[in-house]
């Protein structure tokens, strides 16, 4: 278990640095300026993390942590409205963090972290229980996850403006009649 004050001073750097995220760009954000922000010093900040890259990766993997446990949590042979609520709940609650698994780069370490993630387990059940081969198992998933990745961001690329009903029953419907009888039906 990490002590304390190291707890405070990464949560004061995380709330720093979205606060500064609101008129600036990760790239535009110095190690001074967050660390004025957050009000500790420069010595602080090195003493938890060797660079500002390493900082954004703790971010981005704690950001990918949290989607992927959502995303686990689902079974084929579960609610889909489930799974669907769990990661629209974290997404919604923790709008700033999944800016790692969103943000402008689609091939970001956090985006790839979740994709890669989930790939094994999802790819092995369908096999396990279809007649799908491994080919079509793997061009399936990499047509569902990039086209629920380009969903999702356009939600969180909204402000979350667009309904999210529609979003919801877009994901449920994929899931429940193209995914669940191409997959699960023999």
């Amino acid at each position: 278990m990490e002590d304390r004050r190291i707890t405070n001073t990464k949560n004061a750097l995380e709330a720093a640095f979205f606060r500064l995220l609101d008129h600036k760009t990760p790239k535009q954000i110095s190690i001074t300026e967050l660390c004025n922000e957050a009000k500790i010093n420069r010595s602080t900040f090195y003493a938890h993390y060797t660079g500002y890259e390493e900082f954004l990766g703790e971010m981005e993997y704690k950001a990918a942590r949290k989607c992927v446990d959502c995303l686990a949590q689902y079974h084929y042979d579960m609610d889909a409205a489930l799974a669907i609520d769990s990661i629209f709940t974290a997404i919604r609650q923790n709008k700033n963090l999944f800016y790692f698994i969103f943000r402008e780069d689609p091939g970001s370490t956090g985006y790839m972290f979740v994709k890669e993630a989930l790939r094994e387990k999802t790819v092995s059940v369908w096999l396990h229980e279809s007649d799908i081969t491994p080919q079509q198992a793997t061009l399936l998933y990499e047509y569902i996850s990039g086209g629920s990745f380009a969903i999702m961001k356009c939600w969180y690329d909204s402000n979350f403006s667009i309904d999210e009903s529609v979003v919801r029953d877009l994901f449920e419907n994929a899931i429940k009649y193209g995914l669940y009888n191409y997959v699960y039906t023999k």
